[in-house]
């Protein structure tokens, strides 16, 4: 999406988002004995590290901002609520979701194929 200019961000009760095209990210992954660490290029929330955790047997690392930070991939209700995080993103509403269906598909096919086993 289009992320809004930084001077008029502040709080709004409306606000308009505007699709801007698409957005790549990276996701890197690691398996040191029996501990998974992940890490992504945009600042996301601690609940989405939770939620990737929760889905995992054993212990899983979660870091953001590695190699270049994409500014914020925002909780879902964030564009409801017209957070600072969604106007400030060029993540669009459904990125977060999509992210973190990618990196536990990811971390599944690579268990399954003994990369990271």
């Amino acid at each position: 999406q289009t992320r809004a200019d930084f001077h008029s961000l502040a709080p709004h009760r409306t606000y308009e988002f505007h699709a801007a095209g698409e957005q790549r990210t990276r996701v890197y992954l690691l398996r040191l004995g029996n501990v998974e660490l992940v890490g992504v290029q945009p600042e996301v929330s601690s609940a989405f590290g939770a939620t990737v955790r929760a889905a995992r047997s054993g212990s899983v690392f979660f870091a953001t901002l590695v190699n270049g930070g994409q500014k914020y991939l925002p909780a879902p209700d964030a564009y409801e609520k017209i957070t600072y995080e969604a106007m400030n993103s060029g993540f669009a509403a459904g990125s977060h979701e999509r992210l973190l269906q990618t990196i536990l598909a990811a971390l599944n096919a690579a268990r399954q194929k003994g990369e990271l086993a």
